[in-house]
């Protein structure tokens, strides 16, 4: 069932009048500057809301798995597997030595103590840790446990089998699994995997577009409170590249592009990545030609999304790849990411829907509106979940961001003292 969107609060232009209806657009030019006439019409509104899983379901049909590439294991750091790191071999594959000190058999010196030491037969090797040990030998003693006397050797201690020495398989087994299928690899990851003798790895390699769409009247990337506004937007894309990032995904450079209809249609038609997301122009404004440009490069999936924060997200595909198109603002943005682009993204990646970290009470009441899943941000301060918003949250609040909580579409919300389930900001603290 798709949600109605409330009339009040629709967006009209700079004059006080209805912005134009986007069915205008085939009596002129794409992206060409629309008459003061046109401007005075209606323009498409957001009249209803895609529900959250039709979208997330409409985007992945059009995006396969991300494809499997096999890397050297030290350039795969950051990505995800899509095959499990298992030891080739026994590590150690044959006994060594844990420490520095002589290897001995322990049965040669069972019983020796500083009052009574025991003969040895000949001067015990010297082992550094790491070494294979010597044939006959079993435990690694302390160098000062064995003295010269009378041109023999007395050892002064005692060790039973295996003491200082690392067995066969100690560190890994040959064939265990040491970093499994669908984990975004870490720098440690990685430090085991070459310590195991891994050469290589398989990883999904998922590269995502960046788009900043200009602000202003789509014909210039523009100055003045335009400029400021694209400004704002290329901050978005930044945020968001960092992100896509710590969820495994390869993001490009964010790229500036103008905000006409035909300047976004034609950086979507043009762009090498199989998901291309963009930042700005969704909302019903005059300037607004996000809608415009996928329906000219491609098909529009979704005019709206049944989110808070972040409705005015839009869906398509274009050339085979698929389009997430954010608003500008900035917590709307974050709300179309977190929700849209990141589930989208994890799919590709084969990793599992992302688990709550937490679980905490709420310290104030959450409403929210039927048919909507309702994203809001927290901070997690004395064990308390301390709601901060959702929609139009100031930018002091959402800096104030630990993790999000997201109220399902069948809830108008929870009292305060409901344990709820806490995410993580990608990329922040657990």
């Amino acid at each position: 069932m798709t949600a109605r969107v409330p009339r009040r609060g629709r967006a009209r232009t700079a004059d006080g009048a209805r912005p134009r209806d986007d069915s205008l657009r085939g009596r002129r030019a794409l992206g060409s500057r629309p008459s003061p006439e046109e401007i005075a019409l209606p323009r498409r509104r957001i009249t209803r809301l895609t529900p959250l899983d039709q979208a997330l379901d409409a985007l992945a049909a059009h995006l396969g798995a991300a494809r499997p590439v096999t890397l050297p294991v030290a350039d795969a750091v950051g990505l995800v597997l899509a095959a499990r790191i298992e030891a080739p071999a026994d590590r150690p594959d044959r006994p060594v030595a844990a420490v520095d000190g002589l290897a001995l058999d322990a049965a040669s010196v069972q019983g020796a103590t500083p009052g009574s030491p025991v003969r040895l037969t000949a001067r015990p090797a010297s082992v550094d840790a790491g070494d294979p040990m010597p044939a006959g030998t079993d435990t690694v003693l302390p160098p000062d446990t064995v003295e010269a006397a009378g041109g023999a050797f007395e050892a002064t201690a005692s060790a039973a089998p295996g003491h200082g020495v690392r067995a066969v398989g100690e560190d890994a087994a040959r064939g265990e699994v040491l970093v499994a299928a669908g984990r975004r690899l870490s720098p440690l990851d990685v430090a085991v995997a070459r310590a195991a003798g891994v050469a290589e790895a398989t990883v999904r390699v998922a590269p995502v577009g960046l788009l900043v769409v200009a602000a202003g009247d789509g014909t210039a990337i523009g100055s003045g409170p335009a400029a400021l506004r694209t400004g704002e937007r290329r901050a978005v894309a930044d945020l968001l590249a960092g992100w896509i990032e710590a969820l495994g995904g390869v993001p490009d450079e964010p790229r500036v592009v103008q905000g006409d209809a035909r300047s976004i249609a034609a950086a979507l038609e043009t762009h090498g990545a199989a998901l291309v997301v963009t930042v700005g122009g969704t909302g019903e404004g005059g300037s607004d030609h996000a809608v415009e440009a996928i329906e000219a490069a491609g098909t529009l999936l979704a005019r709206a999304v049944a989110i808070a924060p972040g409705e005015a997200t839009v869906i398509g595909h274009c050339g085979g790849r698929g389009v997430v198109m954010l608003p500008g603002r900035l917590d709307a943005a974050l709300g179309g990411f977190l929700q849209v682009v990141a589930p989208v993204l994890r799919r590709r990646l084969g990793i599992a829907p992302d688990k709550p970290t937490a679980t905490a009470p709420l310290a104030a009441k959450v409403a929210s509106r039927l048919g909507v899943a309702d994203l809001r941000f927290v901070a997690l301060r004395d064990g308390a979940a301390v709601p901060l918003g959702g929609e139009g949250l100031p930018l002091g609040a959402l800096a104030a961001a630990t993790h999000v909580v997201v109220v399902p579409p069948g809830a108008e919300g929870w009292p305060a003292g409901t344990t709820v389930e806490l995410q993580r900001l990608p990329g922040g603290p657990p």
